[in-house]
């Protein structure tokens, strides 16, 4: 199964679309120089490209449109009241160095670190999700142990 919120969804069919768009031109694209030139891909360097980033095109359509058959949309606001992290929780956490941070918990196709939106997938995510205001957790990247505490769940997203 693969959660994702409605504007997730809604983004994964966007770059669906993208990409088949891609391909249709690239095949467009190489039946021109197939056309112009012959179909040897060793005498066609071209050619032999444009095949190669066909397949790569091909595999990613693949890949989204598998995620696309396991979707299950889920509201931002999750099942729990606002005493719980859950997908949609807006919480501000210190990290254990004392740096405090506001995320956003959201689906992975609508990660943008820049606005401060992370994936309930991530690391920080995950140790995120179920926690409480008040609690105290820490989770790993690589060998590194991170130290996190929740100082207040701001509100839920809808």
């Amino acid at each position: 199964m693969y959660k994702l919120t409605r504007e997730g969804l809604k983004k994964l069919k966007a770059r669906k679309k993208k990409l088949e768009n891609k391909l249709r031109s690239l095949l467009k694209k190489k039946n021109d120089v197939y056309r112009n030139s012959g179909d040897e891909w060793h005498d066609n360097p071209t050619l032999y490209n444009l095949e190669n980033e066909a397949d790569s095109l091909r595999r990613s359509i693949s890949e989204v449109k598998k995620k696309l058959s396991q979707v299950k949309v889920i509201s931002k606001n999750g099942k729990n009241d606002r005493k719980i992290i859950d997908i949609g929780s807006v919480v501000k956490i210190e990290f254990g160095d004392g740096a405090k941070s506001i995320f956003t918990i959201l689906d992975p196709e609508s990660v943008d670190l820049n606005a401060g939106v992370i994936s309930y997938k991530s690391p920080l995510g995950k140790a995120l999700i179920g926690m409480k205001e008040g609690e105290k957790s820490s989770y790993n990247v690589e060998d590194k142990v991170i130290n996190i505490f929740v100082h207040e769940i701001i509100k839920k997203e809808e």
